[in-house]
């Protein structure tokens, strides 16, 4: 039989599992017929929970079987034990099931009458999954020398590819009458050093935690067993890591003590540890804070959600009333908000997306209270089909219901304006319509000034009445609903430059326009803005030489649009760069420009609706630049 190829490169070690695979493999395969050549072989338990043991071929021959290899039950290896072993070794596995680690031990064998001694070496490792298997060897105590010499090839080759893999393999052969020998490292400090045959791990571990290991050490010394304790030590000089020392100690001719392991780099594993822990920290905060609580659903196919203490505090409920189900806690949604949580709950599970959703859920004193409640979908690593969605629930009952009262204000408010606006507006209407007359009726009988005075009166009427339609359009902005929809700024800017052109007022102005990003916005609002931004910048350019506006755009990001409009202009003086944004606050006087002074407090109240901000840069004579940025998308309200 063909052996698996060993020649490996070692660089792909660590970067490709299957060649890692292929290469234990191999010296698994050398170490088997080193045993097929010796008496003994060896075994693989594949879950230490069920009986089945595999048994090479070669051990199936020690023990007197003529087949190649087979499964046998763990009891039936057992009682092949001598009785005055058996419940050492029982005991021995029993504790490694629980806990996995090293496994070594001296014991006899029962066979034909006779007892023969026998040595075993192995293994007991817990999977990803949670499995525990055991693997390893088991030769009779012959041919010593021949045995030994294997081993230690075999030993070597492991040492090897453990070492790729960030294990390091330790032997204190005797001990406190030989040093300590750890694969892989020759001197753990970068000058050579006199090692303690009592205690070799002091120029290793480090110091604050060289005692609890001591400890540890200690109870296996005195007495053969196994142990595990994370410990930092520094190796070949590098800087403190952290790792994971598992070991083993035995009985070995002459009454001398042998004891052995490996140590695992877990350093990395730490600091991912302390960050989720620092997270996990701060989340708490976030929950306690924010009036919250956490729940979990492990497998969404299921019934079972755990409730965190959080969240059983923050509803009020004793923890003995709670049911941790799903029946139980859709029970709890308000009647009338039940559908639509089902529903939204469904369409994140089928299509693994973020769960949103806002609804009324019953508190035990305090009846139903308004939460939101947030949560993510994974998928379970072991099954990679098991779906899991762990999420938070929020108390915003009070941010709600103040919402909807600032709702209802806010209709309220919307149709006062209205009702306003149409009384003055039918008011200044009949004040004009009598100017008129006057005019027409008795403009014969009048002198100049009284012309003059007619004619005020009308243009004051004119005034007033684009006042009270920015005033409507300004109430109109704060209260009407956002229906966001993509929408390219480049199109919009041109639509708007040609209706503001109609009128004559821009017919002189050279436009420089750049490209444009597209924007998640509403469109009446986005138009409104363009609008008034650039209608500022034609009326502010209206005394310039050579009037030019610029309008340009900027991607910022994957969350972010910038669009700039820049005129040279009039300008403004820079203290002026926050109150030109209030309503009826102008920078200039009344009888220089005209103007109602709502204009840019509109252009305000829509970035800020839309999630953005704006901020305005000019000097007197030298023109001004708005400067608008707005997030790329957008969620209807």
């Amino acid at each position: 039989m063909r052996p698996p190829d060993l020649d490996l490169p070692e660089s792909s070690l660590t970067d490709n599992p299957e060649q890692l695979r292929a290469r234990i493999d191999a010296l698994e395969f050398e170490l088997a017929e080193i045993h097929r050549r010796s008496a003994g072989g060896t075994w693989a338990w594949p879950d230490v929970d069920e009986p089945s043991v595999y048994v090479s071929p070669g051990l199936c021959r020690a023990l007197g079987f003529d087949v190649p290899g087979r499964m046998m039950d763990v009891e039936e290896l057992f009682a092949l034990t001598h009785p005055e072993d058996a419940p050492r070794l029982r005991a021995q596995v029993d504790e490694l099931r629980e806990r996995g680690g090293l496994y070594s031990a001296e014991f006899r064998w029962l066979l034909d009458g006779q007892s023969q001694w026998a040595r075993t070496f192995g293994e007991f490792i817990r999977t990803p999954a949670g499995r525990v298997t055991a693997q390893g060897s088991t030769t009779f105590v012959i041919g010593e020398v021949q045995l030994a010499r294997a081993r230690d090839e075999a030993v070597d080759k492991l040492r090897h590819v453990m070492e790729n893999v960030g294990v390091h393999l330790w032997e204190w052969p005797s001990v406190g009458d030989s040093p300590l020998e750890i694969s892989g490292i020759v001197n753990p400090a970068e000058e050579p050093a006199e090692e303690n045959l009592d205690d070799p791990w002091h120029a290793y571990v480090h110091p604050d935690d060289h005692p609890r290991f001591l400890e540890a050490l200690d109870v296996v010394l005195a007495e053969p067993g196994s142990f595990s304790i994370e410990v930092r030590a520094r190796l070949a000089g590098e800087a403190y890591r952290w790792y994971v020392c598992r070991g083993a100690s035995e009985l070995r001719g002459g009454g001398k003590l042998r004891a052995a392991g490996t140590l695992f780099d877990i350093d990395d594993r730490r600091a991912a540890e302390r960050q989720a822990e620092a997270a996990r920290a701060k989340l708490s905060l976030v929950i306690e804070g924010a009036r919250g609580g956490v729940f979990d659903w492990p497998d969404v196919e299921r019934e079972y959600i755990r409730l965190d203490d959080s969240l059983i505090d923050l509803t009020g409920y004793d923890p003995d009333e709670v049911q941790h189900s799903l029946t139980w806690c859709m029970n709890a949604v308000h009647p009338d908000d039940r559908d639509r949580v089902s529903r939204s709950l469904q369409a994140s599970i089928v299509h693994g997306e973020k769960y949103d959703s806002t609804f009324r859920f019953r508190f035990r004193d305090r009846g139903y209270r308004y939460v939101r409640s947030l949560a993510v979908v994974s998928t379970d690593a072991a099954t990679e089909s098991r779906q899991r969605l762990t999420g938070m629930i929020l108390d915003v009952d009070e941010r709600v219901r103040a919402e909807q009262r600032l709702a209802a204000a806010n209709r309220q408010l919307d149709g006062f304006a209205s009702l306003v606006a149409h009384d003055l507006k039918a008011t200044l209407r009949h004040i004009t319509s009598l100017a008129d007359v006057l005019h027409e009726e008795y403009g014969a009988c009048l002198d100049e000034i009284a012309h003059d005075y007619i004619g005020r009166i009308k243009g004051s009427g004119e005034v007033a009445a684009g006042i009270i339609r920015d005033l409507h359009a300004y109430a109109k902005t704060g209260t009407t609903p956002l229906y966001p929809a993509p929408i390219d700024l480049g199109l919009l800017v041109q639509e708007v430059r040609g209706s503001l052109s109609l009128d004559g007022a821009a017919e002189h102005v050279d436009w420089h326009i750049g490209a444009l990003p597209t924007v998640q916005a509403d469109p009446t609002q986005m138009r409104m803005l363009l609008q008034n931004l650039l209608a500022n910048a034609i009326k502010f350019t209206r005394h310039s030489d050579e009037p030019r506006i610029w309008v340009e755009g900027t991607q910022l990001d994957d969350a972010e649009v910038e669009l700039r409009v820049r005129d040279n202009g009039a300008g403004f003086a820079q203290r002026h760069h926050e109150s030109i944004f209030e309503a009826f606050q102008r920078a200039h006087e009344p009888g220089d420009f005209e103007g109602s002074g709502i204009g840019l407090a509109n252009v305000a109240r829509i970035v800020a609706r839309h999630g953005g901000r704006v901020r305005a840069v000019g000097s007197p004579g030298e023109g001004a630049e708005f400067v608008v940025v707005l997030p790329t998308a957008q969620a209807a309200e």
